[in-house]
């Protein structure tokens, strides 16, 4: 199988406001010269025989990809390994590092990770705290969430050259590096372990960087010399092409949910790029930390300044209106916990429990509030046939919706002791579903209804006497006079729970 999607202004991913209007006309050209090429390719393929070795494959500056048999792995892990024993050699030879400062290197980037790690971790917490509407989105996505992935990198750059400012002079940042170096290298050994595909990642930026170092070693090469800054540049630019563009989407897809995967790889992009930093540091020892420092508050600014919900940037709201046939209990239903100035109108009276009173495993915590109750068509329930064969019941009925719900969920208690389930005709096969229990209950999702109902047939023990619930959803709210209609400024939220009106029915048998 094949999953494509462009994920670019998240906000609108599986949103209302994805039209026409939102989307970038190349990521759509994009899409369709995807299906084309893989159209041909796997038109022309011979499929008789689709067992191959899985294969090492990633972009490298621009749309060019370079791929190879995952079983090199160990061959190319051995090379740079031998080219950090080389470049340890040299190092040792011409007395330019030392043992000890390269273990303190070690450390010292080990206390770098893990320090701008944790301040992004805290002002993710900090964002999500002072703007609790974002949380309405997909991982925290609000529309001007790339603010806040540039405020993230700036935080790890300044945390990140601070350190190296200050201690590259006493230690000498060859040592500095090669212990990062080291670090790399050990985590190549564990990305092979525990996803080889991504070997990558560390094997690239270690082969050409070490490669680097070694010319610097053999030809003699100083930083006060041009091909130095040639060497370095020339050998880092593939590298940053190479990391680039995986910082961007993993900041893009895990937003502010989980900004560290995005800030981890930034932080090993840095890591790689030491030797430029060293330039720096000889022309300005602080203007990088100095620098990154401004380019944060400066994002934490613009971000705030756009952080509100409006017609052109709506919110999405969470709102469901729920009512149980039964009891004639009737709710107003939301997941998220922020009340926005549109929804917080049915919320006047609220409480925080499970939804119990419409499935009967609920555990999920939501805000719930008393809902005026509005009588709906109900749903019928039809018994076809009830026999019993050789001390087996067989009981088929017909359940029809009667007001256009779309799909429904259907709960049908373990006292049955069901042995097989039939769908309109078809047996249901999957052992899952018999195996598996719901607060005692046996579950099903059923999409599509159709206009003359779902009929179930199921064949349990002759004395079996059951609860069968249907918990059926439409699309939108009913219309009560005492609320506020949805303003332009507030959408749906993306979801299957969002804008529907639910109604649970319960049958004996």
């Amino acid at each position: 199988g094949f999953n494509t999607a462009f994920i670019v202004s998240y906000a609108n991913y599986h949103n209302m406001t994805d039209n026409p209007e939102n989307v970038d006309m190349r990521s759509l050209q994009h899409h369709g010269s995807y299906i084309m090429d893989l159209l041909k390719h796997f038109g022309e393929l011979d499929l008789t025989n689709t067992k191959a070795d899985d294969l090492v494959y990633f972009n490298w500056i621009g749309y060019s990809m370079i791929w190879y048999p995952q079983s090199w792995n160990w061959f190319l892990i051995i090379i740079v390994s031998l080219l950090f024993v080389v470049l340890i050699l040299l190092g040792f030879q011409r007395k330019e590092i030392n043992a000890w400062k390269i273990v303190l290197g070690f450390l010292i980037f080990v206390v770098a990770l893990g320090l701008s790690l944790g301040a992004v971790y805290l002002l993710q917490k900090g964002v999500r705290s002072l703007y609790p509407w974002y949380e309405n989105f997909y991982d925290a996505n609000f529309y001007n969430v790339t603010y806040y992935f540039i405020a993230f990198a700036a935080l790890c750059l300044s945390i990140f050259s601070a350190i190296y400012a200050l201690l590259y002079k006493k230690l000498k940042m060859i040592n500095l590096w090669i212990g990062i170096l080291f670090f790399n290298l050990i985590l190549t050994f564990i990305i092979q372990i525990y996803i080889p595909t991504g070997t990558f990642l560390t094997l690239v930026p270690l082969f050409l960087l070490q490669i680097a170092f070694i010319l610097k070693f053999v030809f003699n090469v100083t930083i006060e010399k041009k091909r130095y800054l040639i060497l370095i540049a020339l050998l880092s630019f593939p590298v940053i092409t190479l990391f680039m563009p995986f910082v961007k989407i993993l900041y893009i897809t895990f937003g502010l949910e989980m900004a560290i995967g995005g800030s981890l790889v930034w932080i090993l992009l840095l890591s790689y790029l030491l030797p430029v930093f060293e330039v720096v540091f000889s022309i300005k020892r602080w203007m990088l930390a100095i620098a990154a420092f401004v380019l944060i508050i400066s994002s934490l600014l613009l971000a705030h300044l756009t952080s509100d919900y409006t017609e052109e940037r709506p919110l999405q709201s969470d709102i469901m209106y729920c009512q149980n046939a039964e009891t004639k209990e009737s709710l107003w239903v939301t997941s998220t916990p922020y009340l926005d100035r549109w929804n917080k109108q049915f919320f006047t009276d609220a409480t925080m429990e499970a939804l119990t009173e419409i499935y009967p495993h609920a555990s999920q915590i939501r805000i719930k509030s008393p809902a005026p109750y509005m009588e709906f068509p109900p749903a019928e329930m039809k018994i076809i046939s009830d026999t019993i064969i050789d001390s087996l019941r067989i009981l088929k009925i017909n359940i029809c919706s009667n007001r256009g719900a779309e799909n429904a969920h259907f709960f049908i208690h373990n006292d049955a002791k069901i042995q097989h389930l039939k769908i309109n005709g078809f047996e249901l096969k999957d052992p899952d579903f018999y195996s598996t229990f719901y607060g005692g209950y046996h579950l099903m999702n059923y999409y599509g209804m159709y206009e003359e109902g779902i009929e179930l047939e199921l064949r349990c023990n002759a004395n079996s006497h059951f609860k069968l619930i249907m918990v059926e959803k439409k699309l939108g709210l009913p219309e009560f006079d005492q609320y506020e209609e949805m303003p332009n400024y507030i959408v749906p939220q993306a979801g299957y729970s969002s804008n529907m009106s639910i109604i649970r029915y319960d049958w004996d048998f």
